[in-house]
């Protein structure tokens, strides 16, 4: 992931090159219903600003430029300096009108927003301009010290503002309970994500940016569902990781150019209707453990470079392994479909994403399903055997009983055998077997390719490459917290 936070100055997309703003702005795909007055949820509605002033209602403005924290009285004339020093005088349905600038320095974070409290900055540009870039301690009774930019509380608005946390484990909007609304903002380079919705909130997050952020850019947990919608996510890790329990409604969104466009775990039930998932460098969609995402077929999945949806089963049946440490996860291995075949995978824990090893094709064999099956039961035998782990351990072809073989060993130095062999060669295959074990192998050496390395006639392929791709994902961290 690139870091972008050295280059953030003075305007909310300083870091951004023209083009990119450009494409944010022209392919950010909006339902009909994002700039509508109000957005409903569960038959109950959310009023929208859309930056008009209810009558009565009380403003306070602030400027970080121009502004006096210590000037009381109209500030519309003269205006308050900090967004901290607005919400100590806000009251619910007060709007906190925010001036062009960086809101930084002199700030209290985390900026906590009490209860209908509304914070606006541009919303006609989503918040270019109205940069917030912070980061405080923030206790969650459920979630222990958390570093927080913004705590939105319920029926709070976040409105028209950019919103950047750099620190490690940085989230933009922590949102614990309630149902805040957060639109048309823009959240750039929080270090874990732009936000985080957990316990039973009920969210509307609509027509947002997010960009280059480190885990996700939208994280949801616990029982929380609401509604998330005509949101742009661009290269920002995750697009949306779900986890827990939490059902939200995933609608209207363009979601590209991330590693994985969503990642569904645990037993969440996410329902995924419009959305554009495409150029993931990954894939568009991965469900593991026992989650069951709607993904209706409304969605529009194109050029995500592994598979658009990829569904990994929970294994059953796999031996156990008394000889792990406490607390730590071994490996197991899955036959999953995959693309136009089967393919073995690598499953390691609910906060990793499985990584195919063995892609089984008809081309090779005569039954790739049955195939795939037979290998991976043979897998989870051998490494349950080694104690879950298999980092340093090799694919080797050899010959058993006169028959060339792919065999599973520990190091170069030991031969294929009865008891490490995984299946046989025959045919044309047996005639070339290093050329078989690089047409199935899914997996690759960064900067290297393919991993098969030729020895004189047989062949290997390192697993540690695997092993590497296995570790826990920063965008998941939510998973193996304490509950």
């Amino acid at each position: 992931m690139k870091n972008y936070n050295y280059l953030l100055k003075g305007t909310a997309l300083a870091f951004l090159s023209a083009s990119t703003v450009a494409s944010l702005m022209l392919n950010a795909w909006l339902s009909p219903g994002v700039m509508a007055n109000n957005a409903s949820i569960g038959g109950e509605s959310q009023p929208a600003m859309n930056g008009q002033i209810m009558a009565g209602q009380t403003v306070i403005y602030v400027d970080p430029k121009r502004g006096n924290d210590e000037v009381g009285g109209d500030t519309s004339a003269n205006p308050l300096r900090t967004i901290t020093a607005a919400l100590a005088k806000a009251d619910a349905g007060t709007v906190i009108q925010l001036a062009p600038g960086r809101y930084s320095a002199g700030e209290v974070f985390p900026l906590q927003l009490k209860r209908g409290v509304i914070l606006r900055g541009d919303e006609g540009r989503q918040g270019e301009g109205v940069l917030i870039v912070g980061s405080g301690r923030y206790v969650s009774r459920t979630w222990a010290r958390q570093n927080v930019t913004i705590l939105a509380e319920d029926s709070s608005q976040i409105l028209g503002v950019t919103v950047t946390n750099a620190e490690t484990r940085g989230t933009g909007v922590w949102i614990e309970n309630g149902n805040p609304v957060i639109s048309n903002s823009t959240f750039v380079s929080n270090n874990r994500e732009g936000i985080f919705v957990s316990g039973r909130s009920e969210p509307v997050i609509e027509n947002n940016q997010f960009a280059y952020n480190g885990g996700n850019g939208i994280s949801v947990t616990r029982e929380a569902k609401g509604l998330i919608r005509g949101n742009v996510f661009l290269d920002t890790g995750f697009g949306l990781a779900i986890g827990h329990d939490a059902a939200p409604i995933i609608e209207n969104n363009q979601i590209r150019q991330n590693r994985v466009g969503v990642v569904v775990t645990q037993q969440a039930r996410p329902i995924l209707r419009g959305n554009t998932i495409e150029n993931n460098s990954e894939y568009g969609v991965v469900a593991i453990a026992q989650s069951q995402p709607e993904i209706a077929s409304s969605n529009v999945f194109q050029n995500n470079d592994r598979t658009d949806t990829f569904i990994a089963r929970e294994p059953q049946g796999v031996p156990p392994t008394p000889t792990v440490a406490m607390g730590e996860q071994k490996t197991v291995f899955t036959c999953e479909p995959y693309t136009n075949g089967f393919a073995t995978v690598a499953q390691k824990g609910n906060a990793s994403i499985p990584q195919p090893m063995i892609i089984w094709k008809s081309t090779e064999f005569d039954s790739p399903e049955n195939r795939c099956l037979q290998v991976t039961q043979r897998l989870n035998q051998m490494v349950t055997e080694k104690g879950g782990k298999f980092d340093n351990m090799l694919f080797a072809t050899g010959r058993v009983n006169d028959s060339k073989v792919v065999c599973l060993v520990k190091n170069v130095a030991e031969s294929c055998q009865p008891n490490n062999m995984l299946f046989a060669l025959s045919g044309s295959n047996a005639s070339n077997p290093a050329e078989v074990l690089r047409r199935l192998i899914a997996f690759s050496v960064k900067g290297g390719g393919n991993p098969v390395q030729e020895l004189g006639e047989e062949a290997v392929a390192p697993l540690q490459a695997v092993a590497d791709n296995l570790a826990p994902e920063l965008g998941l961290w939510f998973v193996n917290t304490a509950q």
